[in-house]
C-alpha cells in the first residue's frame, strides 16, 4: 500500500500538488487589472524659443492655448555656461496655466506632462 501524505495517498497528493502550482502560476485579481502607461517623450524638459504668441487662456483645464516653439539644444562639447543652438526641431506646446503668456522670440522651458509639452518658464521681453 502507497505511503500517505498529508491524508492522501500518492496519486492524491500529486493532484493537489499540481493544482496548488497551477492556482500560483495564475495571475491574481489584483495583478490582472491594466493600467495605462503614461504618454512618455523621450525629452521631458526643453527649453528653446516662441515662434508665435503665446496667449494665457481663460480657463486652462477646458480651453488651452498652443503656440510653435522652436527646440534648442545644448552645443556637446562647451564649458559652462552651456551654449545652444537652434536643433531646427519645431514643437507645440500647450499652455493651461492663466498666468503664463509670451510673444514671438521669447525664451521658453516647457516640460512634457500627461501627452503634452507645457511651459513653466517663458522670459518676457525677448520678444523680436
Amino acid at each position: 500500500m502507497a505511503e500517505k501524505v498529508f491524508g492522501f495517498n500518492e496519486a492524491g497528493y500529486r493532484r493537489v500538488v499540481e493544482a496548488t502550482q497551477k492556482v500560483l502560476k495564475t495571475p491574481t485579481v489584483g495583478s490582472q487589472r491594466r493600467r495605462q502607461p503614461p504618454v512618455v517623450d523621450p525629452v521631458p524638459h526643453v527649453v528653446g524659443v516662441l515662434d508665435e504668441e503665446l496667449l494665457a487662456p481663460s480657463n486652462g483645464w477646458t480651453d488651452p492655448e498652443t503656440a510653435t516653439m522652436s527646440i534648442w539644444k545644448p552645443i556637446i562639447g562647451t564649458s559652462a555656461p552651456i551654449e545652444y543652438e537652434d536643433s531646427g526641431e519645431n514643437r507645440e506646446i500647450v499652455n493651461r496655466d492663466p498666468s503664463i503668456s509670451g510673444q514671438a522670440g521669447d525664451f521658453v522651458k516647457a516640460e512634457w506632462i500627461y501627452g503634452e509639452l507645457q511651459p513653466y518658464y517663458i522670459g518676457c521681453g525677448g520678444g523680436a
